[in-house]
């Protein structure tokens, strides 16, 4: 299975990284949702910091 994602679109660098552990059946987390928590919220702090929106093309839909 991993070949045949290797040699079309799923080949990516996340697959790389990963094929060792797949490979042995190891299905722990490498990183916790509380870190991806905590990186979400200092990048919702340093949009608000430099009046940027976080997701253009939806605030671009909402414009009229």
């Amino acid at each position: 299975m991993l070949d045949i994602l290797s040699a079309g679109a799923g080949n990516s660098m996340i697959l790389n990284a990963k094929k060792e552990k797949f490979l042995k059946e190891d299905f722990s987390t490498q990183f916790s949702s509380a870190l991806v928590y905590k990186d979400l919220h200092y990048l919702q702090d340093l949009a608000m910091t430099l009046k940027r929106p976080l997701f253009t093309w939806y605030t671009k839909s909402l414009q009229i």
